[in-house]
């Protein structure tokens, strides 16, 4: 009777009720099972602290439960401690949580890569971007990073595969269209490039980057006159830039 109502608080996300109902709870009701629901739903509401506190008071009867070590993992990554995240989920896939487990293991892994991009660790995203991939993973979002790694790093050739893979999903905006333009002027297909950066700026991009880009471009092809007009682009918008400054 206790499990089936904290199963449909859960289900209806009340998960306070759960909470107060197992705080009310004699000490003799409470176990290893009950600590379980107590510490999913402090998860649920954000309490990771509360949450890795309860879990760790009977750490040694879910050592070798994996939902024990899924649900320690997921107090971990809303606290972004990754490194310990990493280490229960790999626990709980060996204790047979798997699919839950990878699910989660793509999201740390996704979100070390792309903090590791912004700041310029493009290497080390990559390794992390490879594994979300490896377990699956296989959306616009991804391989759009994957793609600004590779670029990043000089691998033009491998960057566009993966952009034009995002391209191929649906994706259509000005940082896709910047960023296939870029790598392909950096195989020296010029007028390819061209196409995809005039596409960012019609969508609305026009920026410094992006006028210098179409600029570089236009001269490499002959085409000076053109290529000056968007060099004075940018000379207009450095003006622009310091003048606000």
């Amino acid at each position: 009777m206790l499990k089936k109502t904290i199963e449909n608080y859960h289900e209806n996300s009340e998960h306070q009720k759960i909470i107060n109902l197992i705080n009310n709870l004699a000490e003799i009701d409470i176990n290893f099972e009950i600590l379980g629901f107590l510490a999913r739903a402090e998860n649920n509401l954000e309490n990771y602290e509360k949450a890795i506190q309860i879990l760790l008071s009977c750490k040694n009867e879910g050592e070798k439960n994996g939902v024990w070590n899924y649900r320690l993992a997921y107090s971990y990554y809303g606290l972004e401690d990754y490194e310990k995240a990493i280490v229960y989920l790999e626990n709980a896939q060996k204790l047979g949580e798997k699919e839950i487990a990878n699910e989660l293991l793509v999201n740390i892994f996704c979100q070390i890569g792309w903090n590791l991009g912004e700041l310029r660790n493009y290497k080390e995203a990559l390794q992390y971007l490879y594994k979300a991939q490896e377990l699956g993973r296989c959306d616009e979002w991804l391989f759009f990073q994957i793609g600004w790694s590779l670029g990043a790093l000089g691998n033009y050739k491998e960057a566009l595969q993966y952009l034009y893979k995002t391209q191929e999903l649906g994706r259509c905006d000005e940082w896709l269209f910047s960023q296939i333009g870029w790598n392909l002027g950096a195989l020296g297909n010029y007028k390819e490039a061209l196409q995809y950066l005039y596409k960012a700026q019609e969508l609305g991009r026009c920026d410094e980057w992006l006028f210098s880009e179409i600029g570089w471009n236009l001269g490499t092809l002959g085409n000076y006159k053109e290529a000056l007009i968007y060099k004075q682009k940018v000379e207009e918008l450095k003006n622009t830039n310091f003048k606000l400054i």
